[in-house]
């Protein structure tokens, strides 16, 4: 499932987390992707509690940064979560990313497991 909001309204992250709950909830065994902006720092920290209390067994945070996290007003970069009962996500991101750095000039990526 992919879960891809306008993100018009200022409580589209925190709707994605509550979305997420409630998929986790009736389908434990199901595999879902939200993709989100990175753009305020401080919307972004709450998003990542949000999405720790979802219940997800497991969740890994993928990002990629094009500008750095301190510029104004502007996308700095996007960002994919991903819930999953299966391990095995992150050499794969990993591996995506490595290649965005070659392609994009070297921008800033990463990926963490959450909770």
């Amino acid at each position: 499932m992919l879960i891809d909001p306008p993100f018009e309204q200022l409580d589209e992250m925190q709707r994605c987390a509550a979305s997420l709950k409630e998929a986790v909830g009736r389908m434990r065994q199901t595999v879902a992707a939200i993709w989100y902006p990175v753009k305020d720092q401080r919307m972004l920290r709450r998003f990542y509690q949000d999405l720790a209390g979802t219940g997800a067994p497991k969740l890994l945070r993928v990002e990629l940064l094009v500008h750095p996290l301190d510029t104004p007003n502007t996308l700095t970069g996007s960002g994919l979560a991903i819930a999953t009962r299966r391990g095995g996500w992150r050499r794969s991101c990993v591996s995506c990313c490595r290649g965005c750095r070659k392609n994009w000039g070297r921008p800033r990526v990463g990926g963490r497991w959450i909770g």
